[in-house]
């Protein structure tokens, strides 16, 4: 019976061995499924976290960017206005300065045809007179003076037999004898005489 009891607690202990190296195995299996386990879920959740990190950095990439495009819209705009600005006062400016320069050089041509036209003036007058005076040269020197002076002559002969009609005497001195008693000088002066007298 002892030995009945002996070999029964052999086999009951080799039983028991064998289930605790069962037990530990599936331990070992069941620690190594929940080491995988929470390494997946690790994972998963690294994963789950990246993606939202991810998903919130594009969002601020998105967001810094579309305000980053508005101000660069906005300083673009003001360029455009302060650039607009700037040429139409240059424009301004250079229509100003055009109106003036062609206000200016108006006044100068009117000016400047004005001189010429009294230049003009003056050089016509001046060749009138010239004209003239080349006239009066070629008539006198045309004159002969013989003639001039039996011209003159002979008024002066006329003068005093008019003089002496008169018993006036002549203005200069006579060789002809009056016929009365002469009277206060001759105030008698034509147009011949005037001449004459200029000559």
């Amino acid at each position: 019976m002892e030995a009945h009891q002996v070999d029964y607690e052999g086999r009951l202990a080799a039983q028991l061995a064998q289930f605790q190296e069962q037990l530990n195995a599936l331990q070992e299996k069941y620690d190594h499924d929940m080491a995988e386990q929470a390494i997946k879920m690790q994972r998963e959740e690294l994963e789950a976290l990246t993606n939202a990190q991810k998903t919130a950095s594009k969002a601020q990439i998105k967001q810094e960017t579309a305000a980053l495009n508005a101000e660069i819209a906005q300083q673009r705009d003001d360029l455009e206005m302060q650039i607009t600005a700037h040429v139409v006062r240059y424009n301004t400016d250079m229509a100003a300065q055009h109106k003036a320069f062609e206000r200016d050089l108006y006044g100068q041509k009117r000016a400047f045809e004005a001189k010429m036209i009294d230049q003009t003036s003056a050089f016509e007058a001046e060749l009138d007179t010239q004209e003239v005076a080349a006239k009066h040269i070629q008539a006198l020197e045309s004159v002969d003076v013989v003639v001039l002076q039996d011209a003159l002559h002979a008024t002066k002969q006329a003068h005093e037999t008019l003089c002496m009609t008169y018993s006036i005497p002549p203005p200069w001195p006579s060789t002809k004898t009056p016929s009365r008693t002469p009277t206060p000088p001759c105030r008698l002066e034509t147009t011949s005489h005037r001449r004459l007298t200029m000559l």
